[in-house]
């Protein structure tokens, strides 16, 4: 069912509640889905004001304007109010990758380049234009290898090399070679607004870490059985805002490192699964059904969290696309979470609320998405891109619909 779902008329997203879950962009997959406006995998954790971000697929920054830069500049009047420009995003404190794949990634470019006309990393005249609170990025490293190639048609002339800084170059850049890459690719740009606009420092603005470590046989699992760690803040324990991050990894065959990460907070725990397939355990070989599952990686970082945001992917789509066999929809049935499974992953979680993202197709309809109430006892929400979620000690309430 959907938790708090009063009218649109009746909701107030001034709820007092200290920690929202925004849901930025709501659907999943590396293409357009035609009949809807869903934009790709993102999420923002908004805790005292500061905002955490979950991934930036296609279409999420815009999104990100929408919800948090929707205060007037000009006054009843006409006139300009200052600082009559964009300064919300120096409220965002840390960006975490799940992995590199592009619907999760596609607008970090955008968000650097735009970034620093609107107060990133909140650059100041008092320290020459630098970054005086650069934005945190922590992602994937280097994976060191490529996937198994399942692709007929590939040869060894399409691989994609991004330089990495050094005389060698890599096809399996991780989050700081991506990075760099970005400024390299609008440096002149970048260049130029620097040197004749005035604008801050670029390379300032963020500051990465990498998580994950190089397999010595990445083709054997890229999903070993991996306890809880913190990556969040640096140094452990909790921020200034009461809020620590873990990870884990999940089963998103063959790509590796893939990260679901837990966000606790003074006032409830969040857990993004990132893309992964329900079996989560060392063993790829368990069967529907099997006990085992229920003590997979993805079941000991979320188990008690008040939310689970969940990927998801709609089996009828995927037989209609594909009524044969192929490599991508192998990847599709194996690396993905199914709507009839994503209940009982949630139940064995222990988890008080589902809150489904990541929809595969972006136009999968309303009714079979409710489906993933099968095995689940709590509370199921099927977001939309904008939707606002009060995080409290019952859960999620839906606060506010777009």
């Amino acid at each position: 069912m959907l938790t708090g779902c009063s009218s649109d008329a009746d909701a107030d997203p001034t709820d007092n509640f200290n920690t929202k879950l925004v849901i930025l962009g709501s659907s999943g997959g590396v293409g357009y889905w035609p009949g809807s406006d869903r934009a790709s995998s993102s999420s923002a954790l908004v805790v005292n004001g500061t905002i955490y971000l979950v991934d930036l697929g296609q279409g999420s920054t815009y999104r990100l304007n929408q919800a948090f830069n929707s205060a007037s500049l000009v006054d009843q009047n006409g006139n300009y109010i200052s600082p009559a420009s964009s300064s919300f995003l120096g409220k965002i404190k840390a960006l975490f990758f799940t992995h590199l794949h592009q619907d999760h990634i596609a607008d970090y470019a955008n968000l650097l380049l735009i970034g620093a006309g609107s107060n990133l990393g909140a650059p100041t005249t008092d320290n020459n234009l630098w970054a005086t609170k650069p934005l945190q990025v922590i992602g994937p490293c280097n994976r060191g290898q490529q996937d198994i190639c399942n692709n007929p048609y590939y040869t060894d002339d399409w691989v994609i090399n991004a330089y990495d800084g050094t005389p060698k170059s890599t096809p399996t850049p991780g989050t700081t070679d991506m990075t760099d890459l970005i400024f390299q690719a609008f440096a002149q740009a970048e260049n130029d607004i620097m040197r004749d606009d005035g604008y801050p420092n670029y390379k300032s603005l963020v500051t990465v870490r990498e998580i994950g470590t190089q397999l010595g046989s990445l083709y054997d699992n890229t999903c070993p059985t991996t306890p809880k760690f913190q990556i969040y803040p640096e140094a452990g324990g909790k921020d200034e805002n009461g809020v620590s991050v873990y990870a884990t990894l999940v089963d998103h065959r063959q790509v590796y490192p893939a990260f679901a990460y837990r966000f606790d907070t003074p006032d409830g725990s969040v857990v993004f699964s990132g893309d992964t397939g329900p079996n989560t355990t060392e063993d790829r070989d368990l069967q529907v059904g099997d006990p085992k599952l229920a003590k997979g990686n993805l079941q000991e970082l979320a188990n008690g969290a008040d939310i689970l945001v969940h990927e998801v992917i709609d089996s009828a789509w995927i037989d209609t696309k594909f009524p044969t066999t192929n490599a991508l929809k192998t990847h599709m049935q194996n690396a993905h979470t199914q709507i009839e499974r994503v209940g009982q992953v949630a139940a064995w979680c222990n988890v008080k609320t589902l809150v489904l993202n990541h929809i595969v197709p972006g136009m999968a309809p309303i009714s079979n998405l409710q489906q993933a109430q099968q095995n689940f006892p709590g509370n199921l929400i099927i977001s939309e891109d904008l939707m606002q979620i009060g995080i409290g000690a019952f859960g999620g309430v839906v606060l506010k619909k777009r």
